[in-house]
């Protein structure tokens, strides 16, 4: 799926892809990729 795209361009792009012969359903989803960084420090005994 393409990540930069304007609203517009999707919702043509969505629509493109159900008039496919074949497609039953298009599914969308928005991912969030957060970078989790951990400052934790574990010193072993």
């Amino acid at each position: 799926m393409p990540r930069c795209i304007n609203p517009q361009d999707f919702m043509v792009l969505i629509e493109t892809l159900r008039n496919l012969p074949g497609v039953e359903e298009v599914k969308t989803e928005i991912v969030l990729d957060r970078i989790k960084e951990d400052h934790l420090i574990i010193i072993p005994e």
